[in-house]
């Protein structure tokens, strides 16, 4: 294809992942000794780039698409006769390719320009989606947050039974992530064990799946960006993981139930990594409240499916189990049919205490606490899930939106948000003390 050019619009129409490009070029011996330049003009979005077969360059992290590539070419690596350059370009949506200016692509030798923007060999590599599908695999992307200790938090030895001040975190789809909107599973939770700080954070976000948990860029990642400061947000410690997967992977039907199977498996064995404290919750059932003709046969049979796989893992790795599937059959639980409604997660919230050995019941004089509890989840989500987050430590963070427009050094975006912290650690002992005051 003619570089430059975003490939889509040269035989790869609907392609998001890895492309690959390579040129030869043949040069003399005094060329092969100049002091060179390769210049590549901005590549959308990454690129690995190689001279020769060594590595020259590259961005391969998001955010770089109007980054300008310009590789210095160590000295000797140039070669008299045929010169190959190669370039891995990753896209992960809309156009992507080699797409600069042709005057930005040049190799420089010297005071020689040898120009680049012309025909190269290009061929695709693995799509978006099967590197989504590894890089779950391989590192879930909701780990980033906890913090992995040197040696991973013994499991329970005698069942669900929380001794002192524990860190709990959940994670899974929508429903573990509406859980937190009413509350009522931690207000369960917190008030069966007055006098302790149980340190409750819901990590789940709406869209995860067994498979891919999608992130905003730079999402406490580790490493400082090449367009601004890193995620200064601390990791945060995990003495228990109550995992709640199965809802939206129970939609691909009975096909897929090894995939979720193994994934899940993988999953576990991350985590354990974290924590041998493991709590496995299955999805809920199927309903059709809004009378539209779904088929909710068809839909629990393939739940049952995936409720049944869960728990065997249970049994097989002797871990706690939550099984709602079983505990909410037959009762109207959803709003559209797989959506816990308030209602849903009060029963929801009784079935954890139920099955873990903790009281189904509140106290009277336990809606304060409640209260509590759904004050703290409202600040916990804007901290965990800060709107506007390319200004604050996205992709954005140069603009001016996300800096004082009386002193444009300074950022009061992330000094907003780490201001929450304490208030959080405030919250949480003014809900340690509700409890206490709701068993009186």
């Amino acid at each position: 294809m003619k570089v430059p050019g975003h490939f889509q619009n040269a035989g790869l129409p609907g392609h998001d992942g890895v492309v690959w490009f390579r040129k030869t070029i043949e040069l003399s011996a005094g060329q092969a000794k100049s002091m060179a330049i390769l210049n590549l003009g901005q590549i959308d979005d990454m690129d690995v780039t190689w001279v020769n077969g060594t590595r020259v360059g590259g961005y391969e992290n998001p955010g770089h698409h109007y980054t300008v590539r310009k590789y210095p070419v160590p000295a000797g690596l140039l070669k008299t006769g045929k010169n190959t350059i190669a370039v891995r370009v990753m896209d992960h949506g809309a156009p992507g390719g080699i797409a600069g200016k042709p005057e930005q692509l040049a190799l420089q030798l010297g005071k020689e320009t040898i120009s680049l923007a012309n025909l190269w060999h290009f061929a695709p590599g693995a799509n978006l989606n099967a590197l989504n599908k590894h890089a779950a695999l391989a590192n879930h992307a909701l780990l980033r947050p906890l913090t992995k200790p040197a040696v991973p938090v013994s499991a329970f030895s005698n069942g669900f039974v929380l001794k002192g001040n524990q860190s709990i975190v959940i994670v899974g789809g929508a429903n573990a992530e509406e859980c937190q909107r009413y509350g009522y599973l931690e207000t369960l939770l917190v008030s069966a064990h007055p006098g302790q700080q149980l340190h409750v954070r819901n990590m789940a976000w709406a869209a995860d799946t067994i498979y891919t948990q999608q992130r905003p860029r730079n999402f406490f990642a580790a490493n400082k960006p090449g367009y601004g400061e890193k995620d200064r947000r601390p990791a945060m410690a995990a003495d228990v993981l109550l995992i709640w997967f199965g809802q939206m992977e129970s939609l691909e039907g009975t096909a897929r139930l090894d995939d979720f199977t193994k994934s899940y498996l993988e999953m576990l064995t991350q985590f354990a990594g974290y924590t041998g404290r493991l709590v496995l919750v299955t999805p809920v059932p199927g309903e059709d409240p809004l009378d539209l003709g779904l088929k909710v046969k068809e839909r629990n049979a393939a739940l049952a499916k995936y409720a049944s796989a869960i728990r065997q893992i249970a049994r097989d790795r002797n871990l706690p189990l939550v099984d709602l599937f079983t505990a909410l059959r037959g009762k109207s639980v959803t709003t559209d049919g797989s959506l816990l409604s308030e209602k849903g997660h009060q029963l929801a919230a009784q079935a954890f205490a139920n099955q873990l050995g903790y009281s189904p019941k509140l106290s009277a004089n336990a809606e304060p606490l409640r209260q509590a509890i759904l004050k703290k989840n409202a600040l916990w989500q804007q901290y965990w899930f800060p709107s506007n987050w390319a200004f604050l430590y996205g992709n954005r963070q140069q603009t001016a939106s996300s800096r004082s427009h009386i002193n444009g050094s300074y950022r009061w975006f992330p000094e907003e948000i780490q201001a929450i912290l304490p208030e959080l650690e405030k919250l949480e002992n003014a809900i340690t003390k509700e409890a206490v005051r709701a068993r009186q």
